[in-house]
């Protein structure tokens, strides 16, 4: 015996079931069969099998499954037999003294007996020390994990004329850029984990997606993907998670987003790289009032069908100048209660506070600036409703509505102004081919429905229509081409309705 050999059945006789598991008999591609009795087990009645069952309970050696024997009149493997064999060798070899002659010449037949499997183990343990070497010397990290997505996009806007706000001069319209484009997004994680349960996020991300709001006019067609660094690599997510108790989780944020903390409720199309590929069917608007700061969340499971999560975010928390600062400048504090009746469904219910942090991107201009640039000091209260189901096991049923009262607080008597939004989705999975997606988003972008502030107003709703379909190519790899209509884009009826489309391919390693 080697002593790479004992090392390894010392293991065997720790793993106990993992290792003597009943299996079919197996044999390397380097090993010859020479003898009709090598494809036979070894069968209870058979001298080898109750001399190493005599051996084995006469030394109180537990070898074999968990009771410590072979479980009464089982035949056993010529490979299984060989295994329980080679460790009592083991034990041997470490314990002479306590073995008389007779067991010795019993364990030396059994030996010869068994010897081509005895070498074929021997061999596979010689394998695995070589695999684990090479593993210890050019792993990348004991305790971090690295993936990554790559995202190729081919888009384009359909129309005549950009879209303007109400009250703009269609004469001042601009043709919309239709011409094709082919970009790409790059994200790469760097996940640590230090105890099992807690993690550490690095992630990186260059990309050249543009905003195609400038292109159309309207923020109502961007890409859920959309991030233009230049293709610059930059980090745009830092952030520690870890538990204080088995229901409660606590995550300090360096940079990081709401949704890196609470639920969003719309599991198939809430991904950028494998849902939606449009901005306002990704996720509820209430998720985007700040789409990135420094602070900190914390996300308490109740019971196992309630769950309380908070999140606090400051856009400019490493700036000391007023105005700025982590409890000094723009900041969104959200709250959300959710609900999970049955393993199927789920509701939640959020609220945020904000601080110069309207900035939803997925509806028109006016809601992002209700007051123009008149007010430099806008709070905002919150108010949104989301929902998912499980019809089926193919078929899911969501959607959401909120509500956003903002209020200038620097302008004269502190006129509001409220914002409507809402939409439905409707998911199919399996559609035509294992693991594909179907999706459609039909809803009203946020609107201005009630303004104070004279002058700036939404007339006419404007409503999303969009679909996709995710396909896998393989398990790493999927094409999702997606086709968005926007009906009276920037709320006002005046302007074309915008055709876009999109074809998204995803990499994932």
């Amino acid at each position: 015996m080697t002593g790479l050999s004992i090392c390894y059945f010392t293991l065997l006789s720790g793993l106990g079931t993992k290792v003597l598991a009943r299996q079919p008999t197996q044999y390397t591609e380097n090993q010859q069969i020479t003898n009709v009795r090598d494809l036979q087990d070894v069968r209870p009645t058979d001298w080898a099998y109750s001399a190493l069952q005599n051996l084995i309970e006469r030394y109180g050696f537990p070898q074999g499954y968990e009771d410590g024997t072979f479980r009464g009149d089982r035949s056993l493997s010529r490979y299984e037999f060989a295994a329980a064999l080679n460790a009592l060798l083991t034990k041997v070899e470490l314990d002479r003294r306590s073995f008389p002659q007779e067991d010795f010449e019993t364990l030396s037949r059994l030996q010869r007996d068994f010897a081509s499997e005895l070498e074929t183990i021997a061999s596979k343990i010689d394998r695995l020390d070589k695999r684990v070497s090479v593993l210890e010397d050019e792993q990348f990290s004991t305790t971090t994990k690295l993936s990554g997505q790559v995202i190729f996009a081919t888009t384009a806007a359909f129309r005549d004329d950009k879209a303007i706000p109400a009250g703009e001069s269609t004469e001042d319209s601009e043709e919309i850029d239709n011409n094709f484009t082919f970009s790409n997004r790059i994200r790469l994680f760097l996940n640590t984990s230090f105890t099992g349960q807690d993690l550490l996020r690095v992630r990186l991300l260059a990309g050249n997606v543009q905003n195609l709001s400038s292109a159309t006019g309207t923020n109502m067609t961007r890409l859920s993907f959309d991030n233009d660094t230049d293709n610059q690599l930059e980090v745009d997510q830092l952030f520690y998670q870890f538990p204080v108790a088995d229901e409660i989780e606590i995550t300090l944020l360096s940079v990081g987003t709401i949704f890196d903390v609470v639920d969003v409720a719309n599991p198939l199309l809430g991904s950028d790289a494998t849902g939606s590929p449009f901005l306002f069917g990704v996720r509820s608007p209430i998720y985007r009032e700040n789409i990135g700061g420094t602070g900190a969340g914390i996300s308490y499971d109740i019971s196992s069908q309630f769950n309380l999560s908070a999140v606090y975010l400051a856009e400019d928390a490493a700036s000391p100048e007023d105005g700025s600062g982590l409890f000094d400048g723009e900041f969104t504090a959200l709250g959300q209660f959710t609900w999970k009746p049955t393993d199927s469904g789920q509701i939640a219910l959020a609220y945020s506070r904000s601080y110069n942090a309207v900035d939803i991107n997925a509806g028109g201009q006016n809601t992002n600036a209700p007051f123009g640039d008149s007010s430099d000091s806008i709070s905002a209260d919150s108010f949104g409703f989301i929902t998912n189901w499980q019809i089926n096991s193919q078929i899911f049923l969501g959607g959401w509505a909120g509500w956003v009262r903002a209020v200038a607080q620097d302008l004269e008597d502190k006129p509001t102004a409220e914002i409507l939004y809402y939409a439905a989705t409707f998911a199919v999975t399996d559609f035509a081919k294992e693991g594909d997606l179907t999706g459609v988003v039909f809803g009203q972008p946020p609107k201005l429905i009630e303004n104070e502030f004279a002058g700036i107003e939404d007339p006419d709703p404007a409503l999303n229509l969009e679909l996709f379909y995710r396909f896998p190519a393989s398990d790493r790899i999927s094409v999702t081409p997606g086709f968005l209509v926007i009906f009276n884009p920037e709320h006002n009826d005046s302007n074309d309705t915008i055709y876009m489309g999109t074809v998204r391919t995803t990499f994932s390693f």
